[in-house]
């Protein structure tokens, strides 16, 4: 994809990339009212979700959510398909579409972690960091989450490398 480690990675791209399809609702065959469900009176009771059709595998994701959300949503969901996860429930439907639900909450866990480590890599974060970034303005280069944001910065050791840069100066 020609990124250097500290550049962002776009989640459709990678999609893209990868050969999955992302979608929205609006491009499913649903019935107004169903639609109107998803993304009107309930957007918040769903974030995305993976379908595998005929060896095709399609993201949908909520477009109700914020873009920061989304490029999450995405790349968790790309986290689940490039991990090979199987979920604890698939259901198939009348027209032989794969549904999986449900994933352990170790593969969710895993996804989460993989998500956050493509899109906020720990060099990224620290680089940032070290060119006196604050967290929001790390949040908009990486278009992320400022939850996001803090809990990489936290997890990867970055804050607690740069306060320790910090103190011995």
């Amino acid at each position: 994809m020609g990124l250097d480690q500290l550049s962002p990675l776009c989640p459709w791209e990678l999609c893209d990339h990868l050969g999955l399809i992302v979608l929205s609702p609006a491009e499913l065959p649903l019935a107004a009212n169903d639609l109107e469900q998803l993304t009107v009176k309930d957007p918040d009771s769903w974030s995305g979700l993976t379908i595998r059709s005929s060896g095709l595998i399609a993201v949908i994701v909520n477009p109700a959510h914020p873009k920061s959300r989304q490029r999450n949503t995405l790349m968790h969901e790309v986290s689940h398909v490039r991990l090979k996860h199987v979920g604890n429930r698939v259901d198939v439907s009348e027209d032989g579409i794969l549904l999986v639900s449900d994933f352990s909450q170790e593969q969710e866990e895993e996804a989460n972690w993989l998500a956050g480590a493509l899109l906020a890599p720990r060099e990224a974060l620290l680089a940032a960091r070290k060119a006196g970034r604050t967290p929001a303005q790390i949040c908009q280069q990486f278009g992320i989450s400022s939850e996001l944001c803090l809990w990489r910065l936290r997890m990867t050791g970055v804050e607690a490398q740069m306060g320790y840069s910090r103190s011995r100066r």
